[in-house]
């Protein structure tokens, strides 16, 4: 049988059903683009095109951050439950994020925190947490971010 035919892509019903993924990436200057890929092709699957664009940004700039300022790999969760896109980042850095403060001229935001500040500018909502290694087992953090329907 097909993949298409067992596949529920054409059913709209099936994109409001509660979903969750979830993707380890490597250290490696790939990921980035595989996080952005992912995440466009699973709300593109689930019916959501409208919220792919900012996604696969959002996911873009999350994963680089990860692989700039950690040291090892990363995983990206990516749900949809109640009309809300919850993608969340966590890494191994103990690094926490930082936001550019000043545009440059031309009106981008140059220097350290220019993808977190488009997190700030594409996102619904978004914010970070540290990890307590002797509570939770794991170090690190986890940025995230919200896309509401």
């Amino acid at each position: 049988m097909p993949l298409h035919a067992v596949t529920p892509l054409r059913d709209p019903a099936y994109r409001h059903g509660n979903w969750e993924y979830s993707l380890r990436l490597p250290y490696c200057p790939l990921s980035p683009g595989i996080a952005r890929t992912t995440a466009h092709l699973v709300l593109n699957r689930h019916s959501l095109p409208e919220l792919g664009d900012r996604a696969r940004l959002l996911a873009s700039e999350l994963a680089t951050n990860c692989y700039l300022h950690a040291p090892g790999p990363a995983r990206m969760r990516l749900s949809w439950e109640d009309g809300m896109v919850r993608m969340s980042m966590w890494d191994t850095g103990r690094t926490l994020p930082g936001v550019a403060e000043h545009p440059a001229p031309d009106g981008l935001v140059a220097g350290p925190g220019r993808g977190l500040r488009l997190v700030g500018a594409y996102a619904d909502d978004w914010g970070w947490y540290a990890l307590d290694p002797n509570r939770l087992g794991v170090e690190g953090k986890i940025v995230w971010c919200e896309l509401y329907r």
